[in-house]
């Protein structure tokens, strides 16, 4: 199991670093069998039967290694798939984590019936089994536990509904029959879940009066770009920081396939503080 003092930066570096370990014994494994037909076809039946071993306890380790529970190599595998998929490095640990305490109780359990099972004793193997089980569960939790005491509100646990008004909207419907009862200092633009652009209220001072009725939402509101969403799984310091540089207070929350879930403002953080 490859352990490191420090995460690696991206899931590209965490894959590249998981692997390492599991292609190493490979390589081994396969030097060490080319190595064992050299000295079987030298007549050195000694030295191949080292071989043998070592290059079998190798391609052993290298598969074991590969299972998809972490901190097994597989494991850091896995959660390089699933952080490069959600972008939240802890959430993908946390997964990861249960997939390796999953992988021990199989280990464990499989151990058990071999120690038990009366056409298949075989005491030592059972043991080693349920060792090796007890030592990866009791890791695998620690992970997980550790992720749960260290995990970052994100953005999905403030969130409100999403609330949105439709591009053909007349800014005199808006301000007459929708602001009276959604009190936001701007709405998402969107139709059937497509996100289209972001209305705030500070840009319809600029707007006179007269000509409410006759402009539209998609006329005056601003056009969806990078600093006007989030994915539900950013931290809340992410959005924080996000909302102070993009000169609107509020942001959409956007789901991986572009569809919108959830609306998020600056009250949204005085809310959660308060009820703290």
């Amino acid at each position: 199991m490859a352990r490191l003092r420090n995460e690696p930066d991206s899931p590209g570096a965490e894959f590249r670093i998981a692997v390492a370990g599991p292609a190493a014994s490979f390589l081994f494994a396969v030097v060490g069998f080319v190595l064992m037909f050299l000295a079987m076809i030298g007549s050195y039946s000694t030295a191949a039967g080292v071989l043998f071993l070592i290059s079998a306890g190798n391609l052993l380790l290298a598969v074991f290694n590969l299972f998809p529970g972490y901190p097994l190599d597989g494991g850091r595998v896995l959660r390089a798939i699933l952080w490069r998929r959600t972008g939240n490095i802890v959430e993908a640990t946390r997964m990861a984590g249960i997939c390796g305490m999953l992988i021990a109780a199989i280990l464990i359990i499989f151990g058990v019936y071999m120690t038990i099972a009366p056409n298949f004793r075989s005491y030592f193997m059972g043991l080693w089994s349920v060792l090796v089980g007890l030592f990866l569960f009791d890791a695998a939790y620690s992970v997980v536990k550790h992720t749960r005491a260290n995990r970052r509100p994100t953005v999905s646990d403030a969130m409100s509904p999403p609330f949105s008004i439709e591009p053909e909207l007349l800014i005199s419907q808006l301000i007459d029959s929708v602001l009276p009862l959604h009190r936001q200092v701007a709405f998402p633009v969107a139709k059937d879940k497509q996100l289209y652009g972001i209305l705030s209220l500070d840009d319809l001072k600029s707007l006179p009066r007269e000509k409410w009725h006759l402009t539209k939402a998609r006329e005056v509101m601003r056009p969806i770009e990078e600093r006007f969403f989030v994915e539900p799984n950013s931290t809340l310091d992410y959005a924080r920081e996000l909302m102070k540089r993009n000169g609107v207070g509020s942001l959409a929350v956007v789901g991986r396939s572009g569809e919108l879930v959830g609306f998020l403002q600056n009250g949204t953080f005085k809310k959660k503080k308060r009820s703290k």
